[in-house]
């Protein structure tokens, strides 16, 4: 029996994929990215921490736009390389002891974002938050719907096919080549810098090893290719607190290498430091003082104060 009450299988439309596709053109900003990489950490650390906005206000009757990224100001390196890499936004400090990068004008959006987020992987269902704000912004016809967390963005369908899409909705199974085929390295990347956590953990008998967590609201389906995609055995678990949040959590010290090797120098914000300090810590495995000391420097790393 299908887990549809979990996950939708949605496929888009032919105005979906084709609306308003006049903004590519060859001066547009996508043809200034150093790299595919570039392009899709940010598509990454969008749908981790980002959100497309498009509302009406209550008041006034007028249609809002944004796409914003909120983040801790020890974060705020991840948000000067975002800008950097779409060249235009304005960097906000708040009252709520956050950074805000946001982006709200018409034609910056046209000339500087969509198109970059046309050609890139999208994996969340924020896709469909995305295609509402752009078809405002090209079409000027406003959607009131609101997006359902756990719809499947398109390209889930592209690369699976229906066979294979139908038997990952039933028992969650996905071959490692189907997940790195889905995900990209720089849409890892950036997905993390926002999500995922690199960490030290004592455990019962005194030793202490390294660990790799990522969580997702609503997103079993997007944790179980990232466990595919790397063969984590750890299974994909709800949040023993929030129930609407799942977690892939691993303490494997053979499976910490492995993360080591393949996310070396590839993290843009506060994250870079705290993989750095995390792959260090793996050659103190057999120390217990070395290893409290950097879990200690972690722990204050990702305090919010």
């Amino acid at each position: 029996m299908h887990n549809m009450g979990t996950i939708r299988l949605v496929s888009p439309t032919p105005s979906e994929t084709t609306r308003g596709t006049s903004f590519i053109n060859k001066d547009s900003s996508l043809m200034n990215f150093s790299s595919s990489f570039d392009r899709d950490w940010l598509l990454g650390f969008l749908e981790a921490d980002g959100t497309f906005s498009c509302t009406r206000s209550l008041r006034t009757g007028k249609i809002q736009l944004a796409i914003k990224l909120t983040q801790h100001p020890k974060n705020i390196r991840a948000l000067v390389a975002v800008k950097k890499l779409l060249h235009t936004g304005k960097l906000e400090d708040t009252k709520n002891n956050t950074v805000v990068y946001r982006i709200r004008k018409h034609h910056v959006l046209r000339t500087h974002v969509f198109p970059f987020l046309h050609a890139a992987p999208f994996v969340t269902s924020k896709y469909y938050d995305y295609l509402r704000l752009q078809h405002y912004v090209t079409d000027k016809e406003f959607f009131p719907w609101q997006n359902h967390p756990s719809r499947l963005a398109p390209r889930w369908g592209e690369v699976l096919g229906t066979q294979k899409l139908t038997r990952f909705l039933d028992t969650y199974e996905l071959e490692k080549k189907d997940a790195r085929k889905l995900l990209t390295p720089g849409w890892l990347t950036g997905f993390l810098e926002g999500d995922g956590s690199f960490y030290i953990v004592k455990k019962g008998d005194g030793r202490y090893s390294c660990g790799f967590g990522v969580t997702q609201k609503h997103g079993k389906y997007v944790l179980e290719a990232i466990r595919r995609y790397f063969q984590i055995r750890a299974k994909v678990k709800k949040h023993s607190s929030y129930p609407h949040v799942w977690c892939l959590d691993t303490t494997s010290t053979a499976q910490a290498q492995v993360l080591a090797k393949y996310f070396e120098k590839h993290f843009k914000g506060v994250m870079s430091l705290r993989f750095r300090l995390w792959k260090r810590a793996l050659h103190f495995l057999d120390q217990p003082e070395k290893m409290k000391k950097i879990q200690g420097i972690l722990r204050k790393i990702g305090e919010k104060k």
